[in-house]
């Protein structure tokens, strides 16, 4: 369920994609509508379910790692080990997403993301 809520988030970050970065890039983007917050929010879901999905996608594996290879019952990993494969990855992946928005590291890119670090005009280049 964490994995399929990641790639929604991501997928939904996407979707719009250029529709989000601000209009005064219109010029230099296409279809660009959107002003400062929609880009941030952008970047911020992208960034979330994007490292959602990945963190999700390495605890599937640890979990496998310990059902297959360890033999370890499936009472023992629901008690032991899945709660902390849910936390490290929805904590991780927030404190990631968290993190870049007060780096104002959610700005837009010339591919239609919001999610260059350092903001750079082209007409500035």
């Amino acid at each position: 369920l964490g994995l399929c809520v990641g790639d929604i988030v991501f997928s939904l970050s996407n979707s719009m994609l250029n529709a989000f970065v601000p209009a005064e890039l219109q010029y230099y983007i296409w279809n660009a509508r959107g002003n400062v917050i929609t880009c941030t929010m952008q970047g911020f879901l992208y960034v979330l379910g994007m490292s959602l999905a990945v963190f999700y996608l390495c605890s599937l594996n640890l979990y496998y790692l310990a059902v297959v290879k360890y033999e370890k019952s499936e009472e023992f990993v629901r008690q032991k080990i899945e709660p902390f494969l849910h936390c490290g990855s929805i904590v991780i992946a927030v404190v990631l997403a968290i993190s870049n928005l007060a780096l104002k590291n959610y700005n837009p890119s010339g591919a239609g993301h919001c999610v260059s670090p350092v903001y750079y005009p082209p007409h500035c280049v």
